[in-house]
């Protein structure tokens, strides 16, 4: 399915494609990556170097009329002169696969092994042609690479001054900060060798006004900066809890910024206790690392994890409370808790290599995940994480999963007051 999804980009028109070159995670029946356990290269890295290699400099030109029973399609690939059609099975069952409508000089097998017309195909095999066959030029991949050929590259316009958000204390998730400061501070640099001048416009949506200004215009001195505060307020209610914050130049000597902000005003919240009992160990390679127990110093739930017996931290560690009848995830907007984390070894300065919150289910086996900033540090936070939305029905979601990357092989984490604001 890698290499298939591979040849599929490049009939679509993409210059590059990029896979997972990792040994695979225990994840269920998922594996994304070319290598095995041992990190040796596994069947789909030579098909999908196979695939690069007989593709290279070709076209796609369109797909075979007709496919034999047991393909989903045949794809034709060409440069004028030389002709690939690829054999895209329905799925990798191996089955005996008969193309009489080609003119087929040679036979290649998933990773370009030779092959015969009686070898079977286990879910994508190459014909190399003599003449190109009858084609369908319309399909989706003919209209999406003559948009790609349609591109061209250009530089983007270059700037003098440059506009700086002073966000970085504020906690976001992707690129939406979670948190609205009524002081809003910009950095304004001048990069340039001579003298520019700034005439900043603040453009709020509306439910917010501006209480103070820092000016309308500022002469820049060649290679300089100079900060500018406004100081802003919340009037009304907001039309959307997401909205935008735009700082323009009205003379272009630099380009817009826009910041993204999610509001998190308080809707109905539902705590929940903080119980060992309720949490269930969820980590790579099993829930055998994971010891999950209540501290009463901390009045908080203590999650250690120890993967000495690998030799290596785990990559990722993400339990979940479990939701009890009566307690739903329907119209859930933010999960709320406090955490901080403690590694084994202090002098480690990265505490922790990813941090995020996810809603799963446990009959549909899919989790939501989003991850969050700042990430966790030995003191305790206040994290509010927006509920990943991607999927409208959460009403069989039954685990609120708080998780992050661990740096050493010892590592202790606590969560409490998990809430969750609908």
């Amino acid at each position: 399915s890698i290499t298939a999804k591979a040849v599929l980009a490049k009939a679509a028109g993409i210059e590059r494609l990029y896979v997972f070159v990792f040994a695979p995670h225990p994840e269920n029946t998922s594996n994304y990556g070319l290598l095995d356990y041992y990190n040796t290269p596994i069947s789909a890295m030579g098909a999908y170097m196979y695939a690069a290699r007989v593709l290279s400099g070709l076209k796609y030109v369109g797909d075979v009329k007709e496919s034999p029973r047991g393909l989903e399609r045949i794809a034709v690939f060409s440069d004028g002169t030389h002709h690939v059609a690829v054999l895209l099975g329905k799925d990798a069952a191996a089955r005996k696969v008969r193309t009489p409508g080609l003119d087929v000089s040679e036979y290649r097998s998933m990773d370009g092994s030779a092959a015969d017309a009686e070898t079977p195909v286990t879910g994508i095999a190459y014909r190399i042609l003599r003449t190109l066959p009858e084609l369908n030029t319309g399909t989706e991949g003919m209209k999406l690479q003559a948009l790609a050929a349609e591109y061209r590259k250009s530089r983007p316009a270059a700037r003098d001054v440059i506009i700086k958000f002073e966000g970085q204390n504020l906690p976001s998730v992707w690129q939406s900060y979670m948190k609205y400061p009524s002081k809003l501070v910009f950095r304004i640099a001048n990069i340039s060798s001579v003298e520019k001048i700034f005439e900043p416009e603040l453009l709020l949506p509306e439910g917010i006004i501006c209480k103070k200004s820092p000016g309308s215009r500022f002469v820049l001195k060649p290679d300089s900066e100079i900060l500018i505060e406004y100081e802003t307020e919340v009037t009304g209610k907001l039309k959307s809890s997401e909205f935008c914050v735009t700082l323009r130049d009205k003379t272009e000597t630099a380009h817009s910024l826009k910041l993204r902000f999610t509001s998190s005003v308080p809707g109905s919240i539902v705590r929940f206790p903080d119980d060992a009992a309720r949490w269930i160990p969820h980590c790579e390679g099993g829930s055998g690392f994971i010891r999950i127990s209540n501290d009463e110093t901390e009045k908080a739930v203590r999650f250690s994890i120890d993967s000495s017996a690998l030799g290596r931290p785990l990559k990722w560690v993400e339990p979940g409370l479990k939701l009890v009848p009566g307690e739903t995830l329907v119209d859930a907007k933010y999960i709320i808790f406090e955490v901080k984390v403690k590694p084994s070894s202090p002098q480690n300065r990265k505490l922790v290599s990813y941090a995020g919150a996810a809603i799963a289910s446990t009959e549909l086996n899919k989790h939501l995940f989003e991850a969050y900033r700042p990430l966790p540090t030995e003191e305790w936070s206040r994290k509010v994480v927006p509920v990943n939305r991607s999927v409208k029905d959460l009403s069989n979601f039954d685990l609120i999963r708080i998780g992050l990357g661990p740096v050493t092989e010892k590592y202790d984490y606590w969560i409490r007051n998990v809430q969750v604001q609908y």
